[in-house]
């Protein structure tokens, strides 16, 4: 019975594609009106998501989940039909998303687009750049703004600001990314409904000026295989719909035209719209959340915040050194906010329970750029954080034990010795010496910080997010 649900379900999903595409040469021949092909092109993305296969890889099936329950009921007896079930399930799977997804590549190139409208979503919540430009756009009036949330926290925090907004994997969420004329990101096309927006003017805000290699330059997607080569294809598809890709220096642009293989012009030298905020001299002085309160309290000059890399198979926290840090802390009455990624979860850090070490978690306070005013010096690692922090013109801190294995799996786009100034450590102590010669003598910015910030920083006026805005108005109307 699952064998033949599984095929009934996969052949479903290859006709139905090929229907569609014998749909899309019928409504171009017959020569429809756009009003029309919106009404005929809406019916069939609402049956798709009627039946659950407009999802994509973003939700999981009932179905699928039934096959998966079954298949670990037989697992203890029947292990040969535990693997062909399982098989039977990845196929299922592929074979429906390829198929739902083929459909929404098909709609999301016949259905008329309205230039008045403009989509935003953004992996971690309402943040990064889409957040600045969003609220300059909102602000001005000019065109419909619409945000597509994934999370309750996220609703409120639009619906507090006024702003248009539906759930991302609505019926309307998937409409509006087929309707859009300009569709901003921040971390990937699944910031949206990913095939969805295929047919629309893509804004790549970026969250980061890269150190590490990305996307096309990273050793992950270089090679000859067939799986990456297919990859790399796909990926093209979609970076060839980026339109404007605002960077902060031509160091970046070089950088982002490579990661992305985008077209000459597309990158461009306006500033980081994400990176306003950490100019704003911020005047808050009271707030719901405690461990914001406490740091308000004591004040940038006396918290440092540690904010490292996370990497596959992470490097444990030599805590002996990380003791001798505390110890620092203690004699000149300082502290510590250490943020560790997400999936960083068994670093040991986290379980030092200390006064001084204050835990600045990730998946509370997802914007880091938020905050970077609350803190009077950086330690981190390849992090581009630290190109973010350089503008708050405060000490930066590079601490990379593992330098020649990360170097070595993940590419730098420079040499550590250029990004730093030869201002790193491989190890505890020489990181110590370092903040603790320059606590003595008063120094509230080094000398690698001041040439982050001359090399990477073309503007430093806090209006990259209006330059962005005023280039996607332009683009808006051709």
């Amino acid at each position: 019975m699952v064998f033949i649900s599984a095929t009934v379900l996969g052949y479903f999903a290859i006709t139905f594609g090929y229907s569609a595409f014998c749909a899309v040469n019928a409504l171009k021949k017959a020569n429809i009106s756009a009003p029309l092909a919106s009404i005929i092109s809406l019916a069939i993305l609402r049956f798709l998501y009627l039946t659950d296969m407009v999802s994509g890889l973003q939700l999981q099936y009932q179905y699928l989940q039934q096959i998966s329950a079954y298949s670990h009921f037989v697992s203890s007896t029947y292990s040969k039909r535990n693997k062909m079930l399982s098989l039977i399930k990845k196929l299922t799977h592929s074979t429906t998303v390829a198929g739902s997804q083929f459909a929404l590549l098909l709609l999301a190139n016949i259905i008329p687009k309205d230039k008045s409208l403009w989509v935003y979503g953004c992996l971690r919540g309402y943040s990064e750049g889409c957040a600045a430009i969003i609220e300059i756009a909102h602000k001005d009036g000019t065109h419909r703004n619409v945000w597509l949330y994934r999370s309750e926290s996220e609703r409120v925090a639009l619906q507090q600001r006024g702003m248009s907004h539906y759930p991302l994997h609505s019926l309307r969420g998937y409409w509006y990314c087929l309707r859009a004329n300009l569709a901003f990101i921040a971390y990937g096309f699944n910031d949206l409904n990913g095939t969805a927006i295929h047919g629309a003017k893509i804004i790549n805000v970026w969250h980061g000026t890269p150190l590490k290699k990305i996307y096309f330059d990273s050793p992950q997607l270089l090679g000859s295989s067939i799986r990456k080569r297919v990859k790399r294809h796909l990926q093209s598809c979609f970076t060839r719909r980026i339109y404007i890709f605002p960077v902060s220096s031509e160091i970046s642009r070089t950088r982002i035209e490579s990661a992305f293989r985008l077209k000459p012009k597309v990158a461009v030298v306006v500033g980081e719209p994400r990176t306003d905020k950490v100019l704003l001299k911020a005047n808050a002085n009271h707030t719901e959340d405690l461990l914001i309160n406490e740091l308000l309290k004591l004040g940038p000059d006396r918290v440092l915040l540690y904010a490292p890399t996370w990497r596959a198979g992470s490097i444990q926290s030599d805590m002996q050194g990380f003791h001798d840090l505390v110890s620092l802390l203690e004699k000149h009455d300082k502290y510590v906010a250490f943020r560790a990624h997400p999936l960083d979860g068994n670093n040991p850090i986290l379980k030092f329970n200390h006064r001084r070490v204050l835990l600045f978690p990730q998946n509370t306070y997802q914007d880091v750029n938020d905050y970077l005013w609350l803190f009077g010096a950086l330690i981190t690692d390849y992090s581009s954080i630290a190109i973010d922090f350089s503008l708050r013109s405060r000490s930066i801190y590079f601490f990379a034990p593992d330098i020649d294995s990360y170097h070595e799996t993940q590419g730098l786009y420079e040499s550590y010795d250029v990004f730093t100034d030869s201002s790193w450590h491989k190890d505890w102590h020489g990181l110590i010496q370092s903040i603790e010669k320059n606590w003595s003598n008063g120094v509230t910015q080094n000398n690698c910080s001041k040439k982050l910030l001359k090399r990477y920083h073309e503007f430093q006026d806090g209006q990259s997010a209006l330059r962005t805005y005023e280039l996607c108005k332009k683009l808006s109307n051709k």
